[in-house]
This record gives C-alpha cells, structure tokens and sequence, in this order.
C-alpha cells in the first residue's frame, strides 16, 4: 500500500489549516491510500483518528509520497516571521529530503499575496514552487507562478470552498439574527485597524436586535494572535473559543453573518452560504475576494467608517445580510475539487512510475 506524508501548518492549532489536513486525509483514505500526517494536533488524532508523526524526517522515512497540503506558504505572514522559523526550516528539510531521496512531492491548493515569484519574500516558498513535481494554486491571479517557476500544474479556486461536500449539514434558522466576529490585532498591524476593533466592540449595543458572536478560531489563547474580545458583553453578546472541528462547522452554519480578519474562516462560511464581511485583512485575503467577485465585501483598513454604517443602518445591514442573494457559489465549489482530482492523478501516475522503475 501506498504511503502519503501530508504537510502544512499544522503544528499552530489554525483552523484553516487543521480543516484542509482532515479533508486531504478523508480523501486519501477514500484511495486506499495510507496517510502520515505532520502534526501531533487533537484534531488528527483524538477526533479522526489519523496517524501522525512529529518529525518532518520521520515523515520522509515512512511515506513513499510526499503532499504539501494547502496554506498560505508564499505569504509574508503579518506576525513577526521569527515566529515561523520552525515551519521553514521544517519545510526546508522536506524540500531537501525529498531531493536526496528523489520521492515526489505534490502541493495542492497553496497560494501567496499575488506577487510574482521573484518577489516572493520566503526563500522556502519559492524552492517549493521549483522542487514539486506538481502543484495547484488557488488564486488564478497566481497562475504565471507556474510558468516563471517552470513547474507543472494547475489553478484552481480554493479547496476550503468543498467543505460542504464532506462536511454536510443545514443551516438553521435562528429566531434573531446572529452575528459571528473574529478579527485579530497583532503589532505588524497599522494604526487604522484599533479603530476598527472599537467600533466593533459596541456591537452588541449598537444591534440589540442580533445575537454577536466574538470568537477565536485557536482553542487556546495565543501568544502569536490576539483576537477581539470585549472587556464586557451586554446582553444579546457573548464570546466562545473554537474546539472540536465538527462543532466549529456547526457553529459557523448557524451565522447569518460573519466579520474577520482570516481567510479560511471566511471561505468555509461562505461556501455553506453565509455573507461574509472581511476586515482590513492580509491581502491574500484581499486576491481571494477579487477573484471570486466579491470584493465589495472586502473593507480596507480606511473604510471602518463605512464598515460601522453598514452594520448600523438598517437598509445598509439588510444588504450586507443578502449579500449573496442570487449569487451561485456552486461553481466555486464545484472547480475547487479539481484539486483532489489533481492529487488523486499524481498518486496514481508516480506510484505507476515507481512499479515501473522497480
């Protein structure tokens, strides 16, 4: 049996991340294919049951394939880069094992902040780009990478939009409305953003005719990450922390709007249909709104003004609410999971080729 080492942030508790891992390995698994994952999160262990491993040479010496699986791994990250020393060096050693070893390695549904790849800032980022044998990418603004980079492979929208396609369930209907905000503040962060994250804090007063919901996506507070969370909460407001991944996509169906600084949250409550507000983000957040048409929704950091009329005045708010009325989100879903077909074609063509060099 095959054996394929799965790769990626997986050692942060983010939660995009954890969710791309699990959906990669269930459709490993679909394959018959064995499954390592790099990583010793409860989320692969405890709630899915997955092998793991806690040592990137460890998961070359026990995978015959190797599979960076989705991420942010050409983006200059908005937090203090010293903090992911480990996660390069950690992917610099792939890289490099996979050389000695000659083991082919995939990345599927990786992206960066558009820029082209002789100005990507990661050194690993760019060296993932040229040792691949094969790799999506999920911004089509991206596409030129492959070219410049010499590297076969294709693009495609985001694989986080085919949640609903593993994880099904239906949106409920709330007797007020809910309102879900995570938004993060880190020191890289300009001043503009601070006013921002006030004005949001008075939500709950501001909407006593919804239900606000403050929340972080890490299951323990972070050092890395510092999430809105009022002092105080009035009545109609409240503040949870994510847990079990299940329980997060639960949570996040049951929104009938969601404000954020993240990526992956966004997309996952958006592809079960949720408007999706995005805040002063990084701007790979930015490159996936204005690819998928849906710019509007996305708020610069000069624009919290407009953002809080938005959300205050009531025929304002009733537009954010039906933001994705009359929008088909279907082909989003649909063209993300060519990214599993594109990881089930390289499994199977280099296993092929590995019986064939026996």
């Amino acid at each position: 049996m095959t054996t394929v080492g799965l790769f990626g942030y997986y050692q942060f508790g983010n939660f995009g991340d954890d969710l791309m891992a699990v959906m990669f390995a269930h459709h490993l698994q679909s394959m018959d294919v064995k499954t390592i994952i790099y990583g010793s999160a409860q989320v692969f262990t405890e709630q899915f049951g997955f092998q793991t491993v806690e040592t990137v040479n460890e998961l070359c010496e026990k995978s015959d394939l190797l599979v960076v699986g989705g991420g942010g791994i050409l983006v200059k990250h908005a937090i203090p880069r010293a903090k992911f020393r480990r996660f390069d060096s950690d992917l610099a050693t792939l890289l490099e094992q996979c050389r000695i070893s000659r083991k082919p390695l995939a990345a599927i549904s990786i992206g960066g902040g558009g820029l082209p790849l002789s100005a990507i800032e990661s050194t690993v980022g760019r060296e993932l780009l040229q040792t691949a044998t094969f790799v999506t990418l999920r911004n089509q603004q991206e596409a030129g990478l492959l070219t410049d980079a010499n590297c076969k492979g294709e693009t495609h929208h985001d694989v986080v939009w085919s949640t609903p396609r593993m994880f099904t369930g239906n949106r409920p209907t709330n007797k007020r409305r809910r309102i879900g905000v995570n938004i993060y503040l880190s020191k890289s962060e300009s001043k503009a953003i601070p006013s921002i994250l006030d004005l949001l804090s008075y939500l709950p007063m501001l909407r006593r005719d919804c239900d606000v919901v403050y929340f972080d996506i890490h299951e323990e507070t972070s050092a890395l990450f510092r999430v809105l969370r009022p002092s105080w909460l009035v009545s109609g407001g409240e503040f949870r922390r994510f847990g079990k991944l299940k329980a997060n996509l639960e949570f996040l169906r049951s929104l009938d709007l969601l404000v954020t600084s993240r990526l992956h949250v966004g997309v996952t409550a958006l592809s079960y249909g949720i408007p999706v507000v995005s805040v002063a983000s990084e701007p790979k957040v930015k490159l996936f709104f204005e690819g998928t048409g849906l710019s509007h929704l996305y708020y610069g950091e000069h624009q919290q003004f407009r953002l809080l009329q938005d959300l205050v005045i009531r025929p304002r708010f009733e537009r954010l609410l039906g933001a994705l009325d009359g929008v088909n989100l279907q082909p989003f879903i649909v063209d993300s999971l060519a990214h599993y077909q594109c990881l089930t074609d390289f499994i199977r063509i280099e296993t092929s080729a590995g019986r064939e060099t026996m």
